[in-house]
């Protein structure tokens, strides 16, 4: 949008930082957004050997009402990484240092996971109420040095231990809420 800087390291680079954040901009070095680029048209055709394509909405918000065992609504909001309705599908990237599958597996359950998909699968499931158990969530490992791309879809147990995860945090959300504290 402006000025392109190796670093940071003048005035004048971090003064044009500084402003493109005022005007709401995010900020990149030339380089970052080459290798950035570079990395994406190598995810795009990794992506497309598994015949995903991302051809839906990035960074989709979705707002929605979760009920609690006592029965309050509690308020949620989420950002998907990708939707597709056509398919019924959010697909969630994970930038990895391994797409081997048993780091992919370690990587759900010490980050939420499972915990995230069932939060987004009730999310659009409560949006689009016709797509309610037709919805799929693709985690899509890929790394960054590589390119290369494991998708991952939950199990059944670790759709359930999720969505038990979820229903627990709700009623814990809806409590500190209840309680203030």
């Amino acid at each position: 949008d402006g000025e392109e800087y190796a670093n940071l390291t003048t005035k004048a680079a971090q003064k044009a930082r500084d402003e493109a954040r005022t005007r709401g901009k995010v900020p990149i070095l030339a380089e970052t957004e080459r290798d950035a680029l570079a990395l994406a048209a190598v995810l795009r055709e990794r992506l497309a050997e598994f015949d995903i394509e991302l051809s839906g909405r990035s960074e989709a918000a979705v707002f929605w009402r979760e009920k609690a065992k006592d029965g309050t609504l509690v308020s949620c909001r989420g950002r998907l990484d990708h939707w597709r309705e056509d398919i019924a599908t959010i697909y969630d990237l994970k930038i990895v240092r391994s797409g081997h599958l048993k780091a992919c597996q370690s990587h759900l359950v010490g980050y939420g996971g499972d915990i995230q998909a069932a939060a987004y699968v009730s999310a659009m499931s409560s949006v689009y109420p016709d797509l309610a158990g037709r919805l799929r969530f693709v985690f899509l490992f890929c790394e960054a040095e590589t390119g290369t791309v494991t998708p991952v879809c939950r199990g059944a147990s670790m759709r359930d231990l999720g969505a038990r995860r979820w229903k627990r945090a709700v009623n814990t959300w809806s409590r500190c809420l209840r309680t203030n504290h």
